[in-house]
């Protein structure tokens, strides 16, 4: 909770943190098979992108560790979504390669979650729109209630 003489800056980065961690949990909610959003996140990436690339450039893409990447990606190959093969340029390395369940289940998924997030919309515009009025609420009508609550009309 946060106390009325915390920085602003604090305190809107707080009330961003919230509304993350619900939109997180709403979106894994619709998600098929329990999958959590890193699982959908790198199966949606292989689908568009195409796979065949290697744990290294993945982590890179999701700018997170490699060893973040490498826990994901034996979560996605311990369900079959993904097979995992040396790399044959580079025989210290893998490549990555989505598995037939894994290329139908990311067309699935990055066909019917958006029209199933639709549903779930409002509520987090609500939120997103609130973020800024509390957090500048002691302050008045600041830049960042401004700037954050155009940001948020344009995603919708």
């Amino acid at each position: 909770m946060t106390q009325p003489n915390d920085p602003l800056a604090f305190v809107f980065f707080n009330e961003v943190a919230i509304v993350e961690q619900l939109a997180r949990t709403r979106f894994e909610r619709l998600l098929p098979d329990k999958l959590k959003l890193p699982h959908f996140a790198v199966l949606n990436h292989l689908v568009r992108l195409g796979d065949g690339r290697t744990p290294l450039q993945i982590a890179r893409a999701f700018e997170v560790t490699k060893a973040a990447m490498t826990n994901t990606l034996g979560r996605l190959e311990t369900r079959k979504f993904i097979r995992v093969e040396p790399d044959p340029e580079d025989g210290r390395s893998k490549r990555i390669f989505l598995t037939g369940r894994g290329k139908a289940r990311g067309k699935r998924v990055s066909q019917y979650s958006p029209l199933r997030w639709k549903d779930s919309r409002r509520p987090l515009q609500t939120m997103c729109w609130q973020v800024p009025c509390r957090a500048s609420a002691p302050q008045g009508d600041g830049w960042m209630k401004t700037a954050f609550l155009e940001k948020c009309k344009s995603l919708y």
